[in-house]
């Protein structure tokens, strides 16, 4: 059974913003309140493989298809929710 995106669900960057950091602080074993928006995943600790993961799972919650080098792109909270929300709400 393959996987049927479709409307990806209204998110705000603050929303996604919450998903990451607390998806980060799970995948890194570090507090959440340690996560600077603006600190770059790799900083972080980010290795390619967990970004792959990262992007699959945000895929899921948002319903959407994301590239797999999306957190390179975009390689902090805030850069990276921002361009979502904004994806989203076109």
């Amino acid at each position: 059974m393959s996987k049927q995106k479709t409307k990806p669900e209204n998110r705000s960057a603050a929303e996604i913003q919450e998903w990451l950091i607390s998806w980060l602080s799970k995948e890194l074993e570090i507090e959440a309140s340690k996560i600077a928006l603006k600190e770059e995943f790799v900083n972080l600790g980010v290795s390619s493989r967990q970004a792959v993961i990262l992007t699959g799972e945000l895929e899921d919650w948002l319903g959407m298809t994301l590239e797999p080098s999306l957190a390179w792109e975009y390689p902090s909270i805030q850069k990276l929710s921002e361009y979502l929300a904004e994806t989203i709400t076109q």
